[in-house]
């Protein structure tokens, strides 16, 4: 066997056979080995030494490996963690990925396919290496712009975005309806990643030619077929060493979903009408706005490409669901929107009022597009709560509903609480029960009653 790569590779197995068949292996391809049977020596090792990266075997002697992968990751050499186990579950793959490892393949694995991943490894790490500093510079300026959002699930989200920018490899699966931004999401991921200054290309699956979805993907040669007249390169080669968004992933036929696959598995692809393979270094990030587990049950998509594309996933959350985000997110917009047109611009108490009793069921897409006609509704630069009724089409009194007096009764006070909740939420009976922590039915219930008994109903 030819020499493949170099570099210093820690083996963590504790089974001996296994141990000294990956040695010897990795040892013909031109690496250098060590060998350790337990987390003990894996850390014994560590403490007087460094390695590139390290294949790690999850059962050992002394303990589980997962438990050490986050140790290595934070050494000082920061060595590559490629997981190796017998373990299929996703929940497991997604742990390791979550700790700090770079990637895992499963027992018992194909020799080709663990050179590959090695080397793939080792050459996302040099480049993390070699932009370290650019990266730290990066960061610090995005993170001037960053605008943080007070939702407590917006802000798990923006913790996970740069936990997945710095690993800088690994897939992503971005879950969430239509506008609420997975491609921002998206976008974020890649400019906190070493690849920031790569390529960044986003597409929509649904867009497609159906007949030529396989071209555009991976790319063909003269005469693969009719009107090939030239090879050309696909989005996986024109983004290498970068990042790529694929939109409404689950519209990707069945048998494009398995060339697809294999570039996760392998990093490789054969173009259309191709002969040889051709390595590529590109990271997927795949987002849909329905469910790919419905997909897998309907025998519309892959459950290996699924488990393979959830293995770190970001659900978002609609704007109806996250009401505190919302007169943060417009007051940016404003800041955006009046720095391009030379301007300032901002919103009166009044209008964001309006903003929060509205459902948005077009998310922060449908919010971003509000304030921009907005602007344009407001000569003065001052938005008020008129403006954005008329915009909206909704009600623009933005006074609350009247307080019960101190002599009603519990009943009255309730009503009178459903009935400004409901105000609040622009009618929207099933955010005003998430917020009275209320079923839907039991609040459409209550409402019957009350209009039984004549109360005003929103």
């Amino acid at each position: 066997m030819g020499k493949l790569g170099s570099g210093h590779v820690l083996i963590t197995e504790d089974d001996p056979e296994v141990s000294l068949l990956l040695s010897d292996l990795l040892q013909e391809s031109g690496f250098e080995t060590t060998s350790a049977e337990s987390l003990q020596g894996a850390r014994h090792f560590l403490s007087h030494s460094s390695a590139d990266l390290i294949l790690l075997d999850l059962n050992l002697v002394d303990g589980s490996g997962v438990d050490l992968i986050p140790e290595m990751v934070s050494h000082p050499s920061a060595p590559a963690v490629l997981v190796l186990t017998a373990n299929t579950s996703p929940g497991t793959a997604s742990e390791c990925i979550n700790r700090g490892a770079f990637d895992y393949i499963t027992k018992p694995f194909d020799v080709e396919t663990l050179l590959n991943r090695i080397q793939h490894a080792l050459r996302v790490r040099s480049n993390e290496i070699d932009q370290q500093a650019r990266s730290r510079s990066s960061l610090m300026e995005l993170s001037q712009k960053t605008v943080p959002l007070p939702s407590p699930q917006m802000r798990e989200i923006e913790e996970l975005v740069v936990r997945l920018g710095r690993e800088g490899s690994v897939p992503v699966l971005i879950r969430g309806e239509t506008g609420v931004g997975k491609e921002h999401i998206a976008r974020k991921i890649h400019e906190l990643s070493p690849r920031y200054d790569g390529p960044y290309v986003a597409v929509n699956c649904a867009s497609f030619e159906k007949h030529l979805i396989q071209s555009e993907l991976f790319g063909h040669e003269k005469g693969a077929y009719t009107g090939a007249h030239e090879r050309r390169q696909g989005l996986f080669e024109l983004t290498q060493n970068g990042t790529l968004f694929l939109d409404e992933v689950g519209e990707l036929p069945l048998d494009v979903q398995g060339h697809f696959l294999r570039v996760l598995e392998y990093s490789m692809l054969r173009r259309l009408g191709g002969v040889n393979e051709i390595s590529v270094n590109t990271r997927v990030i795949a987002a849909t706005n329905t469910s790919l587990k419905n997909a897998v049950a309907a025998g519309t998509f892959r459950s290996d490409l699924y488990y393979r594309l959830a293995v770190a996933e970001i659900v978002i959350p609609p704007l109806r669901q996250r009401y505190e985000d919302i007169p943060v997110l417009a007051g940016h917009f404003c800041r955006e929107i009046g720095l391009r047109r030379g301007r300032k611009l901002e919103l009166q108490s009044g209008a964001i009022a309006v903003l929060n009793r509205y459902p948005w069921p077009g998310n922060v897409r449908e919010l971003r597009n509000v304030i921009e006609r907005a602007d344009l509704l407001s000569p003065s630069g001052t938005i008020n709560d008129g403006v954005i009724a008329q915009v909206l089409s909704v009600p623009g009194s933005s006074q609350p509903a009247p307080e019960p007096s101190p002599t009603s009764s519990l009943e009255e006070v309730e009503e009178a609480h459903i009935r400004s909740v409901l105000d609040r939420c622009g009618g929207n009976q099933t955010r005003a029960a998430e917020i009275l922590k209320i079923s839907a039915r039991t609040l459409s219930r209550r409402l019957a009653k009350m209009k039984g008994k004549g109360a005003t109903g929103p």
